[in-house]
């Protein structure tokens, strides 16, 4: 939150124009490198929803791979310090993306 604090800090003070940009199931747009394998809990069986893995515990991680080889791709660097900032500057003024779970 400190980081977003502090770009949104910036924005006022450079009068920039800050947009939020919510993915839609994101978690649904990686790909796990291994097989899973899972079992309905006992008591918690659905015969309408048998596979459910938005819950997965790989799921955040393989989406924040995926959305940072896709920045670094078209010129984005990941900060040093927050690896959730993302900065281009290569036009003169600075586009900054800071990635919140599924938010931009």
């Amino acid at each position: 939150m400190t980081t977003v604090q502090t770009v949104i800090a910036l924005a006022m003070v450079k009068e920039w124009h800050p947009r939020q940009m919510d993915v839609k199931k994101p978690f649904l747009q990686g790909e796990l490198e291994e097989a899973v394998y899972m079992v309905q809990p006992l008591g918690f069986e659905s015969n309408i929803h048998p596979k459910v893995l938005y819950g997965l515990k790989q799921a955040w991680h393989v989406w924040h791979l995926k959305i940072t080889q896709y920045l670094h791709q078209i010129g984005f660097k990941t900060s040093e310090s927050d690896n959730s900032l993302y900065v281009r500057s290569d036009s003169g003024s600075p586009i900054i993306i800071i990635l919140y779970v599924d938010d931009l």
